[in-house]
């Protein structure tokens, strides 16, 4: 199996990680998706009322997924950030996250981690435009 990690050009990860790295990167668009203002939906001619009683987007994983998922959450407090801007998580919490959410396959929880950093990077760096 190739790890993701050690893909320098990111835009090859759909071949490479498959399904799962696709669904992880979904989740995390979805997770700092930021709604659209009310004026931005008035541009269209919409209003929030068009969206009463309709059902968020899901991504459905499997237990490593969800593994994984659980360990993105808890490493939101472990962003590094200079000048106001984060670049990265700090891993060094990694070793106690693993053993609190008891994760056996250490090395692919990481390869999910990075995936959906750098999708989290993206996402909050295109949300400061």
């Amino acid at each position: 199996m190739l790890n993701c990690w050690i893909i320098a050009d990111w835009s090859l990860y759909e071949s490479t990680c498959g399904a799962a790295g696709k669904k992880l990167k979904r989740a995390v668009y979805l997770f700092y998706l930021k709604p659209p203002t009310d004026a931005q939906l008035e541009a269209v001619g919409l209003s929030r009322s068009d969206y009463e009683g309709e059902d968020p987007p899901e991504v459905i994983f499997d237990e490593s997924m969800f593994q994984s998922w659980d360990l993105f959450c808890a490493m939101q407090t472990q962003w590094r950030s200079t000048s106001g801007s984060v670049y990265g998580f700090d891993y060094n919490v990694l070793p106690m996250l693993f053993d609190i959410y008891k994760i056996e396959d250490r090395e692919m929880a990481l390869n999910d981690l990075r995936i959906m950093e750098q999708k989290a990077l993206e996402m909050i760096h295109s949300n400061k435009t």
